[in-house]
């Protein structure tokens, strides 16, 4: 009815006045996930499915803001200190390829979002942000997880030696064994950290295919009103929306990152497995500190013998992947 229609333009122009509604919904998600993810001077607090973890979140923009998707990360990275051997050095390459991919969908959805609504392009850039931080934030994962994997293998060194002489029982062995658990306990918490970001990211990115669909369905809805009424203004006021090319443009990057980011690149797909070998090798690790002074030789010896064949699973599964060839950069 016209009563109606006039209804809701005057609420949709009262919104308009408050923000668009990119900048609405945005301020909604801020508030309904208060209890996910706050910051407190520059630190992050994330807390995903594993539970809470803490991530220092500032990005090391002379390393991200200056790939232009040639793939050349690794002999940036190699600079920078982060690449400490073979495995590190391909799981680098795998990150520069995910994230040639992700700023690819992003540059091009750049020009349609700042086209279309300024709140689209803040949430756009925000993005954006998180995108970088992201990619920062795995560079320095690769590298612990790397440091880590080097010195579980020098503590499985130290403990066999510590065993040959018969001194499993001793506190130097007991020590040995925490100094296992408190190096693969902060490799594996950054790793939870990083899926908890990638999974908000990939949050993110959908919250951000939901602003510009609701943003085109007001613009549809308005301009039907507009020609409902028949008011001799409708013509002006229908240019003042975003076009509608411009925001389907957006719709399709934006749902092309959310199936990128669904699928999983093999860099995630490798950490999360580095991930799982990490917790294992935790758990073997404390219940021998469990057991420790058992009089029980058997399941003392049986214990130890699990935890140094999950430890070589985890170096032989690490070397398997820096021995194999780099996957080919994908194109456009």
């Amino acid at each position: 009815s016209s009563r109606g229609s006039r209804s809701f333009r005057k609420l949709f122009c009262h919104c308009t006045r408050l923000g668009s509604a990119a900048t609405l919904i945005m301020q909604a998600r801020k508030a309904s996930n208060g209890d996910r993810y706050s910051e407190a001077g520059g630190i992050s607090v994330c807390v995903s499915s594993t539970g809470l973890s803490r991530a220092q979140q500032h990005v090391d923009h002379s390393v991200v803001s200056s790939y232009d998707g040639s793939g050349m990360y690794p002999e940036m990275w190699a600079q920078q200190g982060y690449v400490q051997d073979n495995q590190s050095g391909r799981y680098l390459t795998e990150l520069s390829q995910f994230a040639s991919g992700v700023y690819q969908i992003l540059d091009g959805a750049h020009d349609p979002i700042a086209h279309a609504d300024a709140g689209l392009y803040a949430a756009y850039e925000t993005l954006r942000s998180e995108t970088d931080s992201l990619v920062a934030s795995a560079q320095h994962v690769t590298s612990k997880i790397s440091v880590a994997a080097a010195d579980i293998q020098d503590k499985q060194r130290t403990l066999r030696i510590l065993l040959s002489r018969g001194d499993h029982l001793d506190l130097s062995f007991s020590n040995a064994l925490a100094e296992v658990v408190q190096i693969v306990g902060d490799a594996r918490k950054e790793a939870q950290a990083i899926r908890a970001s990638y999974l908000d990211l990939l949050s993110l990115a959908r919250y951000m295919s939901l602003c510009i669909q609701v943003t085109k369905d007001q613009y549809i809805i308005a301009r039907l009103s507009d020609e409902g009424e028949g008011q001799a203004e409708g013509n002006q006021q229908e240019q003042e929306w975003p076009s509608e090319s411009n925001l389907e443009l957006a719709m399709g990057c934006m749902d092309q990152l959310c199936s990128m980011m669904e699928e999983c690149t093999d860099f995630w797909l490798h950490v999360h497995q580095e991930e799982l070998f990490l917790k294992a090798i935790q758990k073997d690790t404390q219940k021998i500190q469990k057991n420790h002074g058992s009089t029980d030789g058997h399941c003392i010896a049986g214990l130890i013998a699990q935890l140094f064949k999950r430890m070589d699973d985890f170096q032989a599964d690490r070397h398997r992947l820096g021995a194999q060839p780099s996957a080919a950069q994908p194109s456009g």
